[in-house]
């Protein structure tokens, strides 16, 4: 157990800060140049964390149980134990007991936990995205961050930037187009609470004012010395979202509430069937009505039939498309129900694959159990992937598309177990080199064979 413990500290730690960098870096367009403070990005790498944690620890436990299994494998340590007559599921009963209750606090953790944790982010994030950049004018570029103003410079200088040259504003508060432009040699700005403050020198005003009765336009320029402009800075506020705009999204949800509805639209959804297939059913003209010998009211009662009968297979139509989004929002839910499980029964499997392959390749390090590692993680990945999509797509059912990954990892668990109980030497180039020996004997035994045989045959032809 003290073999197991420090590798999975220390590589959950490790591919938890892989993880969140390559998470921090999708999300780099939406955080840099926004004047974040420090103690929200401990706030997204807190939440990052939590999301992550279901994908890094399944990966954690397969390395940690390599690097112990291979390290004891490779010092000699499991040859000794084996010579003491333990055998080597004995020697694994231990550190799967810790496996097992890993699982059960992951399945706490995937459904309590999580959910939150990933409300507080899409909140988060959502804040983020939407906050305006902070205000920093670039020398000849225009720019549009203001609400309805366009701002440009020609340069900047000064301590903090603050003394402006050639000052170009164009004011669409009108929202007439380019009505009114304000333009001045120098300036300062500065933030007054709230506000960013323009002080501008030595300018004009341009602007356009329409005549609605001549429909013409007069034009007028204003010259001053010194004025002031401020701008609201409202909309570069970090405003918090209320979390109840993300609570519809499943993985904010438990097990519990999502058994829950998905109930609850099932029973929706029996109701309204049998509501629509007594309201569908076909009338037919009554006997009465059919004995009648006039050929007019005949005709009549087959074109209300016929009225009758097109509303009711549109309607029956509607119920068919409202069945199918019904269908798949239930599968969606038990897609989603299945995974939490699925999340934490692969921590066990990838136990049952990493311990029996570190016995059998007697290595430790960060070497060979990383390679293998990788290799066994991209083949869950995929395969839970496609197995997702093929249950959303329906073409399998959630059962067996959430499983799938883990049904196809625990078959390598097993195969993996037998021959490490077998002391197979699946991984020695020794064992394959006297296998390919062999084998290079054997063909030269047939092959010398094969040619004598062809030689005899040829002197039997002559002979005849």
């Amino acid at each position: 157990m003290k073999k197991f413990a420090g590798p999975f500290v220390l590589t959950f730690a490790v591919l938890l800060f892989i993880f969140l960098s390559h998470s921090m870096i999708l999300n780099f367009k939406h955080l840099m140049g926004k004047g974040l403070g420090f103690e929200i990005y401990l706030e997204l790498f807190f939440y990052f964390s939590l999301v992550l944690t279901p994908l890094t620890l399944p990966l954690s436990v397969l390395l940690a149980s390599l690097m112990a299994f291979g390290g004891l494998g490779e010092h000699g340590e499991l040859n000794a134990i084996k010579s003491a007559g333990i055998s080597l599921p004995r020697i694994l009963m231990p550190i799967s007991l810790i496996i097992i209750s890993i699982t059960v606090a992951a399945f706490f953790f995937n459904d309590q936990i999580a959910p939150w944790a990933n409300l507080k982010t899409y909140n988060l994030l959502y804040d983020v995205r939407h906050k305006k950049p902070t205000l920093e004018f670039k020398p000849n570029t225009f720019y549009y961050d203001l609400p309805r103003y366009r701002i440009k410079v020609e340069n900047k200088s000064g301590p903090g930037n603050e003394v402006l040259e050639g000052i170009m504003i164009y004011d669409h508060t009108q929202k007439k187009g380019n009505s009114q432009l304000i333009m001045a040699k120098h300036g300062t700005m500065k933030i007054t609470g709230n506000f960013l403050e323009l002080i501008l020198e030595s300018g004009n005003i341009y602007a356009e004012k329409p005549d609605q009765q001549l429909n013409t336009s007069e034009y007028f320029c204003q010259n001053f010395e010194t004025a002031n402009f401020r701008f609201s800075l409202d909309s570069y506020g970090f405003k918090e979202t209320q979390e109840e705009l993300f609570k519809y999204n499943n993985n904010t949800k438990t097990t519990r509430k999502l058994i829950a509805e998905k109930d609850s639209i099932s029973m929706a959804n029996q109701s309204y069937s049998a509501n629509l297939k007594d309201s569908i059913l076909p009338i037919f003209v009554s006997k009465e009505k059919r004995e009648d010998s006039h050929k007019q009211i005949a005709f009549q009662q087959l074109g209300k039939a016929k009225i009758n009968s097109q509303v009711r297979l549109n309607k029956l139509n509607e119920f068919v498309e409202i069945d199918k989004k019904q269908v798949q929002l239930l599968n969606n839910y038990k897609i989603d129900i299945y995974k939490k499980f699925t999340k934490s029964v692969a921590v066990f499997v990838m136990f049952l694959i990493g311990a029996p392959l570190g016995a059998i390749i007697k290595k430790g390090g960060l070497g060979l159990p990383v390679l293998i590692s990788i290799i066994f993680f991209v083949i869950f990945y995929i395969s839970t992937i496609i197995g997702e999509k093929y249950a959303k797509e329906m073409i399998l059912s959630p059962e067996t598309g959430c499983w799938l990954g883990n049904v196809i990892l625990l078959g390598f668990g097993l195969f993996f177990l037998r021959q490490a109980k077998r002391d197979a030497r699946l991984f020695d180039t020794d064992f394959y080199l006297v296998v390919f020996s062999n084998f290079w004997e054997k063909g030269k035994i047939v092959l010398s064979s094969l040619s004598k045989w062809h030689k005899i045959t040829k002197k039997g032809k002559s002979a005849t």
